[in-house]
């Protein structure tokens, strides 16, 4: 039976362990006994120990499973609970290097790439396992991110002003990447943080292409509706008379007047009016010229001078959607330019908390470190205690250099990559070519 004694004197459970994992010296038989001692020293250098005694007795051991915990040894029962109160209330979360936090998710990912490793007969490394974890949970993150701003945005109700999806946009944008920081870690060169922003400018892109043809589609429907009458006029010949045009004049007036009182139009109002106007020249010079006719015809029965009416200023006015398409242009800007700025700002706070992660978890290790170095030189191991100060000087190097730089040098290209998925919204070749000189824009 297992007592906690030394050399005849009682000893605490802590102290047992560390008596059990206490070095010797001698020859290479020496060597191989303290090789496992090292291992469980160097990979566990905060260790507790607890000590169960036998639940059951021998006999009632095969039918542990199914034993009431009444049947169970008191003093066991005692000790479970001791464990179980240090594991909640002074354990530390589990961590992989770089102090990240290992969620039931992610050790599952981490345990099985361990497993297969082992079952392929390959040697294991914990460093290869956990970039492995890595990927799997940050294409997780990259998914649930990318579903939160699709899921955000989908609650538009479109056609929709420019101005309504921009800050929709912004703001789903801004919970997307919160999002994704929260559960993504080990990112290197925010490979899937590029990623992320393409998806979300592409999705982006999609809506505003969706918006556009949605406020064009109404735009149409609506313009046909108030010209419903003017046409059913035309096809009565109620304009083909002398002054024929003027009331066609009017009523188209009336028609322009009653289509811009309408809200809701999105996007496309104003050049879906120019398309239609312009669609509409023919048909008006039509009338104009059987309104002259008419009029000259009538005016020389009744011995009068003849005159025609002018063709309409309406067709010759500058169109108004010139305007309107570089006030979107500036909106676009704006938004890539919040983006930026929002990805920069969530960027740099994921880096500082990781950084104190990494320093908090260096410091702790080399605080280990020293003591298990202190222990090695007072039990004579001075080569061993020797060996250990490369890896403490490295530690202390960790501790003192935590820069911010190297997270951010690839911040600038990720932005511009990602924004570049936009350029496939803008209505033909010469709206790519505004977007394209917006986002090749220097960055200040």
């Amino acid at each position: 039976t297992l007592e906690l004694r030394i050399e005849g004197q009682l000893v605490t459970e802590d102290q047992y362990l560390e008596h059990a994992l206490a070095l010797r010296k001698g020859d290479k038989k020496v060597m191989d006994y303290n090789l496992p001692r090292q291992c469980i020293r160097s990979f566990f250098p905060i260790r507790k120990c607890f000590v169960f005694v036998q639940p059951v007795s021998r006999q009632e051991m095969g039918q542990l499973d199914s034993l009431p915990t009444s049947a169970l040894d008191p003093q066991f029962l005692e000790q479970t609970r001791r464990f179980c109160d240090y594991v909640f209330q002074c354990s530390n979360v589990k961590t992989v290097k770089g102090g990240i936090l290992v969620s039931g998710r992610r050790f599952g990912a981490l345990v099985r790439s361990y497993v297969d490793t082992i079952r392929s007969g390959q040697v294991p490394c914990l460093d290869n396992a956990v970039t492995a974890m890595a990927a799997i949970e940050n294409e997780a993150a990259l998914r649930e991110a990318l579903a939160h701003y699709a899921a955000g945005m989908a609650g538009l109700q479109l056609p929709a002003e420019l101005g309504e999806l921009s800050v929709a946009h912004g703001m789903c944008e801004a919970d997307a990447l919160r999002l994704f920081m929260q559960l993504s870690f080990k990112d290197e060169e925010q490979g899937f943080q590029k990623r992320l922003v393409a998806g979300i400018t592409e999705r982006y892109a999609n809506i505003l292409a969706e918006n556009e043809a949605v406020s064009e589609q109404t735009c149409r429907v609506l313009l046909d509706e108030l010209s419903a009458a003017m046409q059913q006029k035309l096809s009565a010949g109620l304009y083909s008379q002398p002054g024929g045009y003027q009331a066609y004049d009017r009523d188209q007036n009336q028609v322009v007047e009653n289509y811009r009182a309408k809200p809701n139009k999105g996007v496309k109002a104003e050049e879906a009016l120019e398309q239609f106007l312009a669609s509409k020249k023919a048909e008006a010079e039509a009338v104009l010229k059987a309104d002259n006719l008419l009029t000259e015809a009538e005016k020389h029965v009744a011995g009068e001078t003849p005159q025609t009416s002018p063709c309409p200023l309406f067709f010759a006015a500058e169109p108004v959607s010139i305007a309107e398409k570089q006030l979107q242009m500036e909106q676009l800007m704006k938004d890539q330019e919040r983006s930026h700025q929002e990805n920069v700002k969530q960027l740099e706070a994921k880096v500082a908390e990781e950084l104190a992660s990494a320093r908090q978890e260096a410091e702790r290790a080399l605080q280990s470190k020293l003591k298990e170095q202190e222990a090695m030189l007072q039990k004579g191991f001075a080569e061993k205690a020797r060996l250990m100060e490369d890896e403490i000087s490295g530690l202390r190097r960790e501790i003192n250099s935590s820069s911010k730089t190297n997270f951010l040098s690839n911040l600038f290209s990720t932005i511009r990559e990602g924004l570049r998925a936009v350029t496939s919204v803008n209505q033909g070749p010469e709206a790519q070519g505004d977007q394209a000189l917006l986002l090749s824009r220097p960055s200040t």
